[in-house]
């Protein structure tokens, strides 16, 4: 009987040891779940919004303009979420409240305002290695996208949001 306890007792360990891993390995490498802090990108994601973080798309390098991603601010020390305009070697330019990437002007039906209002007649051009990240509330006063801290390197993408967890009438892709 004793026996019997120890191997149901060592298997359920073994078990939740794996289970402990696997969460671990998702957590590290694949998922990661944010909830919102800020109305940066309203009204596409609003504060309080529960999103998952696919962390796949980092190591396959698969990001695509319009994505959300989360990454980390280094100037400022903090993560944030913001949308993807400009991919790598591409150029940006903020002429007249309107955006240019590659001397294109962008369209952007995620936003409720086209103007920016701040930050005009400036230029970027990423290197290799740079995305051009932009909130899409662009009237808030907040400083942590490219307008202000300049093109994000690639090592500082987190993930890219992918999917709304709450609020319940909001459960979908992103």
């Amino acid at each position: 009987m004793k026996k019997f306890l120890d191997s149901k007792f060592s298997n359920l360990l073994f078990a939740i040891f794996i289970a402990l891993v696997v969460c671990f390995v998702i957590k590290t490498f694949i998922l990661e779940t944010q909830i919102v802090k800020s109305s940066n990108m309203s009204p596409t994601l609003t504060s309080g919004d529960f999103v998952l973080i696919n962390k796949l798309n980092k190591i396959t390098g698969y990001i695509k303009k319009t994505d959300i991603v989360k990454y980390y601010d280094e100037k400022n020390s903090e993560s944030n979420i913001a949308r993807v305009i400009a991919m790598p070697k591409d150029s940006v330019e903020i002429i007249n409240d309107d955006i240019f990437v590659n001397g294109k002007r962008i369209y952007e039906p995620y936003i409720l305002l086209q103007q920016s209002k701040k930050l005009n007649n400036n230029k970027w051009v990423l290197s290799k290695d740079e995305y051009f990240v932009i909130n899409d509330d662009r009237e808030l006063d907040n400083y942590n996208d490219s307008r202000y801290i300049g093109p994000i390197n690639k090592d500082s993408i987190i993930g890219v949001v992918f999917f709304r967890l709450y609020p319940v009438d909001k459960i979908g892709s992103i």
